[in-house]
């Protein structure tokens, strides 16, 4: 009886983990690219469009998730973010349109 239970256990762990593998929302080799642009755009909205300051606008977007490097460029208002694994670039269209991803 233990080892009816038992197998049935496992098998129901291996099914739960396929499924959780095969038919999850988002692919974990997404993520870095993801967070990439995620950050992007917020620091662009934050900085360019509000007018907050730079030490500002990097504690809320950097707030809970590990350092990227950023290159700031103020004069054609684009702000890139990037991680060992993915870059993304963000640039004020217009005030009334917002900030649009690059790449």
């Amino acid at each position: 009886m233990k080892k009816l239970i038992l197998s049935f256990f496992i098998l129901v762990f291996i099914g739960v983990g396929f499924h959780q593998y095969k038919f999850s929302v988002i692919s974990l080799t997404k993520v870095p690219k993801l967070l990439s642009r995620m950050r992007a755009k917020e620091f662009c909205t934050c900085y360019f469009l509000l007018e907050k300051g730079e030490d500002y606008c990097l504690k809320f977007v950097l707030k809970g998730y590990p350092q990227f490097d950023f290159a700031l460029d103020k004069v054609a208002q684009k702000v890139t973010f990037s991680n060992p694994i993915a870059s993304t670039t963000a640039q004020v269209v217009e005030k009334q349109y917002g900030c649009r991803l690059l790449d």
